[in-house]
C-alpha cells in the first residue's frame, strides 16, 4: 500500500482473456499483452492497482513468451518505486532492442538497465527441451505516478532461481530473498555469471 491508500497486487496465472482489465490502464502506462503460445498453457504474471475505495485502476501482465512466476512486492517508503520480483524462463532477445517496452515481451523479457545499478541482462540457464529454459530470478521497478517501467534485471546462475520476496526500508535500501539451485556463482563479488 501507498501513501495515497493505493494497494498493489501480484501474482501468476493463465491469463486468457484481459481485455476488460487493459481497459483500467490510464493512457500511458505500461500494459503488456499476454503471451500464450499455441498449444500451450503458460504462466503470465500480473501486477495489479487498486484506489482507496478499491477500484481497479491499472492491470498489466508482465513477463514475455515462456512461464512467468511472480511473488512478491515492496513499494519504497516515499511511495515513488513499486518492485516486484519473482522467476521467468523468458530469454533475453539480443535481436531486439525495447529497452523497457511492454512490446518487448512479445520477444524477450523486458529488461533495462538503471544507470550504475546492478544488471544482468542474459538469462543464465539455458534449459533442454522439452523445457527451454530453467527459470532465473528478476526484479522490475515500475514509477508508480505513472505507472512505467524504470528498471528491470535477471537475477540468477546456470539452473532454477527465483525470487520469492521483497522488501524496502526506511532508506530506499532493497532486500531480496529467493532460491537457488546453482551449486557455484561468479568469484568475483556483486557481478553475474554470464
Amino acid at each position: 500500500v501507498d501513501g495515497n491508500g493505493n494497494s498493489f497486487v501480484v501474482g501468476h496465472g493463465f491469463l486468457l482473456d484481459i481485455s476488460s482489465e487493459q481497459a483500467a490502464s490510464p493512457i500511458g502506462s505500461y500494459v503488456q499483452y499476454q503471451n500464450v503460445q499455441t498449444g500451450l498453457l503458460l504462466y503470465n504474471g500480473y501486477v495489479l492497482e487498486l484506489d482507496d475505495e478499491a477500484n481497479l485502476t491499472w492491470f498489466t501482465p508482465i513477463g514475455g513468451p515462456e512461464d512467468e512466476f511472480v511473488y512478491g512486492c515492496a513499494v519504497d517508503p516515499i511511495g515513488q518505486w513499486l518492485y516486484v520480483v519473482g522467476g521467468t524462463g523468458t530469454r533475453n532477445d539480443p535481436n531486439q532492442n525495447f529497452s523497457c517496452s511492454a512490446a518487448a515481451s512479445q520477444y524477450e523479457f523486458p529488461l533495462c538497465e538503471f544507470q550504475s545499478g546492478y544488471f544482468q541482462d542474459n538469462l543464465n540457464g539455458q534449459g533442454a527441451d522439452p523445457y527451454p529454459a530453467l527459470a532465473d530470478g528478476f526484479i522490475m521497478r515500475f514509477r508508480i505516478t505513472t505507472h512505467t517501467l524504470d528498471w528491470s534485471t535477471y537475477v540468477g546462475g546456470g539452473l532454477d532461481d527465483a525470487i520469492t520476496d521483497v522488501a524496502v526500508d526506511s532508506e530506499g535500501l532493497v532486500y531480496v530473498t529467493g532460491y537457488s539451485s546453482t551449486p557455484f556463482y561468479n568469484s568475483t563479488a556483486c557481478d553475474w555469471n554470464s
